[in-house]
């Protein structure tokens, strides 16, 4: 074999060897996402039961709409796909009308709507088994409880804000996550040896 030869063999399974760790990270990371949902709920549920202190009869009941909450849910979140799949797919067409985006567009949010009330709804019935203190303690954790609930994207390293204040720019200058560029240096530039 030539020198020719053999760089197109070895470019070949350089390629190949690529392609195979790109798959198999695309795999590792879809396969890991999944589960980490599912622990949110988990991780909810728990939180739940120990703030609001369920006894075994409020839980058994708990543990039941959990479970109705959650099958109708999953099938409601792949409508939801679907519906999304279909209105992103309006880019393949070289022309779309408004009334074609508009509609497509309402029902991938109409089944996300759908999701919010029946959320909703599921934790109006959470709140029903409490009694009087319970519910006082259910209307200072729910807020926490659904954000512990809702799937997480990639961390972030800075910390979230107070809910009451919306930033739009960027960071200001005495956040201590923030990284500012270096001041200007005055003077002749440092002498190497």
């Amino acid at each position: 074999m030539n020198i020719i030869t053999k760089s197109k063999i070895l470019s070949t399974v350089v390629i190949i060897l690529l392609i195979a760790n790109m798959i198999s990270m695309v795999i590792f990371w879809l396969n890991k996402q999944q589960p980490e949902q599912k622990n949110n709920v988990g991780n909810t549920a728990q939180f739940l039961i120990k703030e609001l202190q369920l006894d075994s009869s409020q839980q058994k009941i708990f543990n039941q709409l959990k479970e109705e909450h959650h099958n109708t849910v999953e099938q409601l979140r792949e409508d939801t796909r679907k519906a999304k799949d279909a209105f992103f797919d309006l880019l393949n067409k070289d022309s779309v009308n408004e009334n074609e985006l508009q509609i497509t567009a309402a029902n991938a949010a109409n089944k996300q709507e759908q999701i919010d009330i029946i959320t909703f709804r599921h934790f109006q019935k959470v709140k029903a088994i409490c009694n009087d203190e319970q519910k006082k303690k259910f209307n200072e954790i729910i807020k926490e409880a659904l954000r512990m609930q809702a799937p997480q994207g990639p961390p972030d390293k800075r910390p979230n804000p107070p809910d009451n204040i919306e930033h739009d720019g960027p960071p200001p200058p005495n956040d201590k996550n923030f990284d500012a560029p270096p001041p200007p240096h005055d003077g002749p530039p440092p002498r190497h040896p």
